[in-house]
């Protein structure tokens, strides 16, 4: 196995230990308040830190999986999430591929933002999908609760990748 090969095993590894920490994580009870604060999309923390910074190491396929999975382990509405989900990485994904082209400095704060506006897409077009589809929608301001939640910890998962799984960000996808 040549070392293009080994990395992206590394990768692929490293990504589904990621999920699965941030799938635990979330299905533990934070407080013993049922009114506590909503907890952060840790699986889209990790997911939209790999499709901007390790886009070889996530196939649409096993986001696919991994977003649909995180929807029926977390109790979600069993395919809008997983499909605001996909839809959103993969324009992550395609933003990193143009930035990439346009050579710009790999910057975090970019990256942050980036997930931020991702996150508030994914629980946007979630809340439309079950608005539509006459379920009950969550009130929006539990939803920028839970959005303010995942902006601030994209940061802190950002930063358990990179130096708790030791992976360097890299943009280019060859």
């Amino acid at each position: 196995m040549n070392a293009r090969g080994i990395e992206l095993l590394h990768g692929g590894a490293a990504l589904a230990a990621a999920l699965f920490v941030a799938l635990l994580l979330q299905l533990a009870p934070l407080g013993l308040q049922p009114a506590s604060a909503p907890s952060p999309d840790l699986v889209w923390c990790v997911l939209a830190w790999f499709a901007l910074n390790r886009r070889d190491a996530l196939p649409a396929p096993a986001l696919a999986a991994a977003a649909l999975f995180a929807d029926l382990a977390l109790g979600g509405p069993a395919g809008a999430g997983a499909l605001c989900m996909f839809l959103t990485a993969q324009a992550l994904s395609a933003r990193a591929a143009v930035a990439d082209a346009a050579a710009r400095p790999h910057e975090p704060w970019r990256d942050w933002a980036a997930a931020s506006a991702g996150s508030a897409a994914v629980l946007l077009g979630q809340w439309l999908l079950m608005l539509v589809s006459f379920a009950g929608a969550p009130p929006l301001s539990d939803l920028s609760l839970r959005w303010a939640a995942t902006t601030a910890a994209f940061p802190l998962a950002a930063a358990a990748l990179r130096y708790g799984l030791m992976l360097r960000p890299r943009r280019s996808a060859s």
